[in-house]
């Protein structure tokens, strides 16, 4: 059925594209696009098990000069082995092997039709709107962003990659003193939903958020609200963030945390309780970027702090990973990367760091490089090393149920091949 749903969605798509008028100048529509393909291994406690994933990724963007435009973003993924999500589950006992025989003519679980972006624009002057399946998200940090939580949570590598976007509306506002508004109203929980619900876009649960940002030479500076909402059939709850980036002594420092709220129907803790820690949900990034004097060379490093996160590995709750609740089962993390570039040519380009949970020493090491022999073409290889005690987050198996154990995080490698066009 889902798989129904985001063909009708990709077709719809393809069809608002062909009727999209130009603009005035007669601006041409553009495509682009990307196929990739990812061979590898992943070592689930030293069973080795193979992974393979292809992608075809196609962009659309129309209009031009005149008040509309329209972008979407979409393709088509399968993933093989260790890099299907449904293989780990079933492997898991988190759901049920189904009978090829029970499947509908054509269907193949191990591909998925999706389209991250469809949206469109309209600017009149210092207001500007989007509407469709919207990016949602943002923030100074890097490598998460406690105040995005509109879209499903995520630990990002690559912050260029295209985000994920979520049914909704946004308006945006240019104000004086280089300031900006930005308004959005969404259709879906964080975690998304399949089964419509009458009250999905109640007025006291409809996902909102609202950012104020301004730019500046010394520094960004952004305060935001959001009324996140989990899952279909859960209350929503505020939360309250600020995020700001800034340049000091050669260094590019950023900052950003959010503060929970009481949920709908909760009693709002008293002050006291916030001022004491208790009861208090909060989730805050510090990190810095420098580059060092050698050409090409940059180190970056982000301490993570999440207040209701656990202190131990025996107060970790995998259910919070499972449900979308949460991405991080610890209370505090340190991540740290060295970056290398050829900044000539742009023929390679290396990567080593890692992430360490702070509460229990557990290690996530990685490693990647790339070599481009041409600007469209791209060889990368990637690893993954998990290091730590038996009962770490980054080595333990999680026991679910009785006969259901699932492994968040694994040690792999695989080399990837990607083009563009």
């Amino acid at each position: 059925m889902k798989r129904n749903i985001a063909i009708a969605m990709a077709v719809a798509a393809m069809f608002a594209c062909s009727v999209l008028p130009l603009s005035a100048q007669g601006n041409e529509p553009s495509w682009a696009g990307s196929a990739s393909a990812r061979f590898g291994l992943s070592l689930p406690g030293g069973d080795p098990r193979g992974l393979g994933e292809f992608e075809t990724r196609l962009v659309f963007e129309g209009g031009g000069e005149g008040l509309a435009r329209f972008r979407a973003e979409g393709g088509y993924r399968t993933s093989y082995g260790a890099a299907s999500d449904l293989a780990l589950a079933f492997d898991a006992g988190l759901a049920p092997v189904p009978d090829p025989r029970s499947l509908a003519p054509g269907s193949d679980l191990h591909g998925v039709m999706f389209l991250d972006q469809a949206y469109g624009t309209v600017g009149l002057g210092p207001l500007g709107t989007r509407f469709g399946i919207i990016p949602a998200g943002g923030g100074a940090a890097w490598l998460y962003n406690p105040t995005s939580r509109i879209a499903p949570l995520k630990i990002e590598r690559d912050p260029s990659s295209a985000g994920l976007g979520v049914p909704g509306l946004n308006f945006s506002l240019s104000l004086p003193w280089s300031l900006d508004l930005e308004a959005g109203a969404y259709a879906l929980p964080r975690t998304g939903s399949a089964v419509p619900e009458l009250g999905e876009l109640s007025a006291d649960g409809m996902p909102l958020s609202f950012r104020l940002s301004r730019r500046a030479a010394a520094a960004d500076l952004a305060v935001s609200a959001v009324r996140e909402r989990v899952s279909a059939g859960e209350s929503s709850r505020w939360w309250l963030g600020a995020d700001a980036g800034f340049d000091a002594y050669g260094v590019s420092w950023y900052v950003e945390g959010a503060l929970r709220g009481a949920e709908e129907g909760e009693a709002a803790p008293a002050w006291s309780r916030y001022l004491s820690g208790e009861g208090l949900a909060a989730e805050s990034v510090l990190g810095f970027m420098y580059p060092l004097p050698l050409e090409g060379l940059e180190l970056r490093s982000e301490y993570l702090w999440f207040s209701s996160g656990a202190a131990s590995p025996k107060a970790y709750d995998p259910a919070l990973l499972l449900s979308g609740e949460a991405i991080l089962l610890a209370r505090s993390y340190l991540f740290a990367s060295l970056q290398a570039e050829d900044t000539q040519g742009a023929l390679w380009k290396l990567m080593g760091g890692g992430m360490v949970n702070l509460n229990d020493r557990s290690f996530l090491l990685l490693g990647e490089g790339t070599w481009s022999p041409a600007g469209d073409v791209e060889l990368r290889l990637e690893t993954s090393w998990c290091l730590g005690p038996s009962g770490g987050e980054f080595t333990a198996p999680y026991e679910v149920a009785p006969g259901q154990r699932f492994r968040p995080w694994s040690s792999s490698a695989a080399l990837a091949c990607k083009v563009w066009f």
